[in-house]
């Protein structure tokens, strides 16, 4: 059985007060930060039958 588990979502471009806020809001439900995971992407919308293998 997995431990229940809760994510916080911030926009990696915010101003510092509002990670701040973030972590204030992490320490007021959970009392800790245990882990973080930093996941940024970029999403690029094209047909794959018109991608190469380089770029797939």
């Amino acid at each position: 059985m997995a431990a229940p588990q809760e994510g916080v979502v911030i926009d990696i471009s915010c101003r510092s007060d509002d990670w701040r806020s973030a972590y204030e809001v992490i320490d007021a439900r959970f009392g800790r930060l245990d882990i973080l995971v930093n996941n940024a992407g970029i999403v690029r919308v094209t047909k794959l039958a018109e991608e190469s293998l380089e770029t797939v």
